[in-house]
């Protein structure tokens, strides 16, 4: 896909609002047909565009009302072996390397604070590892969910 007209433009953003829209629904919606739309669909999804579909929970419902940002400073380079053991941490959600202060940042949610240092010590005590700093959510103020 070369270029995305405003079609798709606006078919990616009925499907980024809520995934479970018929595709008969947004072809009313875009004023074409069901089948442009399954194949659009699919053209976006073989080009990487769209990703898939999923669900977005509630941390808090769920019983997670802890998020932090974590930054680490892994003082090296950055290995899959350093972000897959971090990545197996099941409450680290989001892990991103990055450029700045920190090598890594860790989205972490969890059900309280004493959850939280726990999972900080436990990151604390690879070897790999030379420092982190926290940065604890009070508020959400715009999650997309998407990336």
């Amino acid at each position: 896909m070369e270029r995305m007209d405003e079609i798709t433009k606006r078919l990616l953003t009925i499907l980024e609002q809520d995934a479970r829209t018929s595709y008969t629904q947004i072809a009313k919606r875009l004023g074409i047909s069901e089948t442009t739309v399954r194949n659009r669909v699919k053209a976006l999804m073989k080009e990487g565009i769209l990703k898939g579909f999923t669900v977005r929970t509630c941390p808090e419902k769920l019983g997670k009302a802890v998020t932090a940002l974590v930054g680490v400073d892994i003082g090296g380079e950055t290995t899959p072996e350093i972000t897959n053991k971090l990545a197996c941490i099941k409450e680290v959600s989001d892990l991103y390397v990055i450029t700045g202060e920190f090598d890594l940042l860790l989205r972490v949610t969890c059900e309280n604070i004493s959850r939280l240092d726990e999972i900080l010590e436990e990151i604390r005590s690879y070897d790999f590892v030379e420092g982190t700093r926290t940065f604890v959510v009070l508020r959400k103020v715009k999650e997309s969910g998407l990336s």
